[in-house]
């Protein structure tokens, strides 16, 4: 008798090991706030957010009044920061940059003619660039990080393109066009250190991506070599300079990496169990990565992972605020270093808006086996006590 109860807990124990082995994600609480949505009689559409480390949103939206306006939001509070019906502005750039602060960083067109980089807090602006003075006549989506430095890709007035960073009184040359290097940009991502990562479409040919502070340059990633075939525009980097992003493999499929041109951390691979392809992503300070995929059935949502552990955030076809989601989208500022992750939806009864997700992990594998053997092992001991 003793015998028997002795396999059972050991049998049971197996079992419980082999199913938390097979599960590819981890289930997670997911809190999500509704930051803003068109059923308002302010909003018409979005922009992907930015999102900083307190959990507010920056975004751009278009107004049921006419126009566009750019404004942050928690959920709670809402401050206005720029619109384009008063006198300065016509129009803004598609993704702002917020920053720790609550200030936001933007391009705008101006009502004067050109268009201009500017950070603002919806009480004081600061103009960074401008397209009509004697440097720059045209600018890329920027970022802006906790110094209030904003980091920015310009098209020169003297021919060609470059990547800048610049606080509106000193601007540090990161990299050039005209160099015998770099012979086109995509757009950028700076840290608080001063580091701007970015694309770069090579004079000698080849994709590459890179980090540089304007002195010293790493190479993250090239095509041409034994692993990357290309490399995607979307990136995003982080405080201690590891760049996230996606690329497209020699050996065939695409996959989500994280590399600080040292060392890489595969994050996610269409080639494994559970992604089919991959879409932009965020990356935060601890390597966790937020993103859009689609699985191997066919469900396109978003996720986070850190290489080992793959949380499902939303899905199309989950019920949000009440209705069917039938699209999701994020930007490279996404996700902050608590885990939350700030996107745009839209829904089937024709709502669309911006929300917070606040992940909470259930506990680890790990932990749970540990709680499960413990479970069975209490349980083993009982039968011993009653059996004596």
């Amino acid at each position: 008798m003793r015998k028997t109860n002795a396999f059972i807990p050991l049998f049971l124990l197996l079992g419980f090991a082999a199913l938390l082995a097979a599960a590819p994600t981890v289930r997670a609480q997911i809190t999500f706030t509704n930051i803003a949505d068109t059923s308002s009689p302010t909003y018409d559409g979005f922009g992907v957010p930015s999102l900083n480390t307190a959990g507010t949103l920056g975004f751009r939206a278009t107004l049921d009044a006419g126009g566009t306006g750019l404004f942050t939001s928690n959920g709670s509070a809402t401050a206005t920061i720029a619109l384009s019906s008063g006198p300065t502005y016509s129009s803004f750039g598609p993704v702002p940059s917020l920053n720790t602060a609550g200030t936001l960083g933007f391009m705008a067109n101006l009502d004067a003619g050109g268009e201009g980089l500017f950070t603002s807090n919806g009480t004081t602006t600061t103009s960074i660039a401008l397209g009509s003075g004697p440097s720059y006549s045209s600018f890329g989506n920027p970022s802006l990080n906790t110094a209030g430095t904003l980091g920015f890709k310009a098209n020169l007035d003297a021919g060609g393109t470059g990547l800048f960073t610049s606080n509106g009184v000193t601007d540090t040359p990161i990299a050039l066009a005209s160099s015998p290097t770099y012979a086109f940009f995509g757009d950028l991502s700076l840290n608080s250190g001063g580091t701007v990562g970015f694309f770069a479409q090579l004079d000698a040919g080849g994709q590459g991506l890179f980090t540089s502070n304007g002195t010293s340059t790493t190479t993250v990633a090239l095509t041409g070599g034994p692993t990357y075939s290309s490399v995607g525009t979307a990136l995003s980097l982080n405080v201690a300079g590891v760049l996230g992003f996606r690329a497209t493999l020699d050996a065939g499929g695409e996959g989500l990496f994280t590399s600080n041109g040292t060392t890489t951390t595969t994050i996610a691979l269409s080639s494994g169990p559970i992604f089919s392809s991959f879409g932009d992503l965020s990356l935060n300070a601890s390597g966790l990565v937020g993103f859009l995929g689609v699985t191997d059935l066919g469900e396109f949502g978003l996720y986070t992972s850190d290489g080992t552990t793959t949380t499902k955030v939303i899905q199309v076809g989950d019920v949000l605020f009440g209705a069917q989601v039938t699209n999701l989208n994020l930007g490279r500022e996404a996700l902050n270093d608590s885990g939350q992750l700030g996107f745009t939806y839209n829904l089937g009864d024709g709502r669309s808006g911006v929300a917070l997700a606040t992940v909470v992990p259930e506990p680890s594998s790990a932990l749970l086996l540990a709680l499960g053997a413990g479970a069975l092992v209490a349980r083993r001991r009982n039968c011993k006590r009653r059996n004596a």
